[in-house]
């Protein structure tokens, strides 16, 4: 299983989407009752991001238990990754054609 190589974020682009899943471990979603839907601290599973808003026609997108976001518009990703004493940080920004954010996440682990 990738959950058991560390890996926190995959990102995808065959639809033409934007489309972000709660943290998803062997085929559950990993929702966070008490929580924002866009900070994710040690989470457990993988967030994965489809990301294929960069030309062409887009298509269609609708709402699903596992997905938190969705657009159906043109866009890019910007990803910033932090390293600050014993703390990493991933911020992702869906940004789209008109500079506007779509969607802002987090993934928060401990280093060490």
């Amino acid at each position: 299983f990738m959950e058991d190589l560390g890996i926190d974020i995959i990102f995808t682009g065959h639809h033409h989407i934007y489309s972000r899943t709660h943290p998803i471990f062997r085929d559950t979603p990993f929702i966070q009752e008490d929580k924002e839907d866009n900070y994710y601290w040690e989470p457990i599973g993988i967030v994965h991001v489809v990301t294929g808003g960069g030309g062409r026609g887009l298509g269609s997108s609708s709402d699903a238990p596992l997905i938190v976001k969705h657009k159906q518009e043109h866009h890019f990703m910007a990803v910033t990754i932090v390293d600050h004493n014993q703390e990493s940080k991933m911020q992702v920004r869906a940004i789209n054609k008109y500079g506007m954010e779509i969607d802002y996440f987090e993934i928060r682990k401990i280093i060490g």
